[in-house]
């Protein structure tokens, strides 16, 4: 592969893979209600907006599920792939690998995210519990979408918190159990 399409599969790579964690992060806070002020969720919108506009004309939202969003992440989930294996230089998957695929990509892009906000939530219990940092706040919504149903389940202790240890312990589970064999149903892991 030259220099130059490596450079440029790179590029895309990340500008994909920073559009789809926007568009996933957009999804879940309005999923989550209550970061309509938030300065990240106004950035958020200010990213992702301009191309969700037009799709909203043809598919409305549903109750507290931005269907636009979700369609235009299924989207992006779908095109990456393609588009970066052609910058490679290789064959270009069907599309009905691509579509057989995207199930296991978008519910493995949530477990990351959420992974990860549960991850920061944790660090920041112990750096500044009780910051009003706007990101802190962000943070915390999306991680409490997971963590208070799974405090039903966790002992409560005087100052600590298990139920981060279970939210992610069950998330990483699901990626073994549930995001593996969806995987391995359409020929193993894609590259992307």
């Amino acid at each position: 592969m030259s220099y130059l399409r490596e450079a440029l599969s790179l590029v895309a790579a990340l500008l994909l893979t920073f559009y789809a964690i926007c568009l996933a992060l957009r999804f879940l806070a309005q999923w989550a209600r209550g970061l309509s002020h938030n300065p990240i969720s106004v950035a958020l919108f200010v990213l992702t907006e301009p191309v969700l506009r037009p799709l909203r004309r043809l598919l409305p939202s549903w109750r507290s599920l931005d269907l636009p969003c979700l369609t235009l992440l299924a989207l992006v989930k779908i095109v990456q792939p393609a588009l970066l294996t052609w910058l490679g230089g290789g064959a270009t998957p069907g599309v009905g690998l691509l579509v057989m695929r995207l199930p296991a990509g978008l519910l493995e892009l949530f477990i990351n995210v959420f992974l990860f906000c549960i991850l920061l939530l944790v660090l920041l219990s112990w750096v500044n519990p009780d910051t009003r940092h706007p990101g802190a706040h962000f943070i915390r919504v999306l991680a409490e979408l997971l963590l208070r149903p799974t405090r039903r389940f966790t002992p409560r202790l005087p100052g600590i918190d298990l139920s981060p240890l279970l939210a992610g312990a069950l998330l990483l589970l699901a990626k073994v159990l549930i995001v593996a064999p969806l995987y391995d149903l359409t020929g193993g892991r894609p590259l992307f």
